[in-house]
């Protein structure tokens, strides 16, 4: 006859396997063991007593996901704990960009940036993702700097964020490997003694000719610069978000 399991007593701590410690607050049966997790959240569960000896008992609030990541309690966005989500995609992606090194000795040029405190709770993120214009469209990406340009872009933030196509997100990236001091758009052609100009445009590079000044260079830059934005704008503009035509709009008008 198997051995009967030792019941647990109230104010008994035990180690989950996350390395989490709960206390037993309320014993109701085997099967229902009331436990509340000893960190700055205070939740409470019930568990099995078979689970709790054995640690396994999952904590929503520990943080899984790149060590300040997590899941948090279902609440509005009805996802819960599921990772094949775009909701969990789109999440784990700037969580990923902003607190993994292997990610960030990739992508150098996001070391110091982070994610919201609010948004560390994915459900959180997810139902912010559920009230966003273009969250639903295919192959649209989530944007931290368009609508963030006036500020230090080094967040991923509920006021500064965004879905927009690629096309979008593309066209005031700056290259992280530009280190001559010269204007977004212009290189110094050493043989020629003369100034480049090119811009992105659908996937490749422009070029825009050959000038004698950076300045001459750069004015070409901005010239095409604005005729490229404007065209993104006239294709996209009826899905976009308002904000995002509106900072597109000021872009090729000024």
């Amino acid at each position: 006859m198997p051995r009967k399991m030792n019941k647990p007593i109230i104010g008994e701590r035990f180690k989950t396997n996350q390395g989490c410690e709960c206390v037993v607050i309320e014993y109701n049966n085997a099967f229902n063991v009331v436990v509340q997790f000893q960190d700055n959240f205070q939740h409470t569960k019930s568990v099995r007593t078979g689970d709790l000896r054995k640690g396994e008992v999952s904590n929503p609030f520990f943080p899984s996901v790149f060590g300040v990541g997590y899941f948090g309690i279902d609440s509005n966005s009805k996802v819960g704990y599921k990772t094949g989500t775009r909701e969990y995609m789109f999440w784990k992606g700037a969580m990923e960009r902003c607190y993994s090194e292997t990610s960030l000795i990739k992508s150098p040029t996001y070391r110091g940036c982070s994610v919201a405190s609010e948004w560390h709770n994915f459900q959180n993120f997810a139902e912010w993702c559920q009230l966003q214009t273009g969250f639903n469209e295919a192959g649209w990406q989530l944007d931290k700097d368009l609508l963030g340009q006036s500020l230090d872009n080094k967040g991923y933030h509920p006021k500064t964020c965004v879905f927009v196509p690629q096309e979008v997100n593309t066209l005031f990236i700056v290259p992280s490997t530009k280190t001559d001091g010269l204007p977004t758009g212009v290189s110094y052609c050493k043989d020629r003694g003369n100034y480049q100009a090119g811009c992105g445009a659908g996937g490749y590079r422009k070029a825009l000719g050959r000038f004698v000044t950076s300045d001459l260079a750069y004015e070409a830059y901005l010239k095409y610069k604005k005729i490229r934005v404007s065209e993104v704008l006239e294709q996209h503009k009826s899905r976009l978000d308002a904000r995002v035509v509106l900072k597109l709009e000021e872009f090729s008008k000024e």
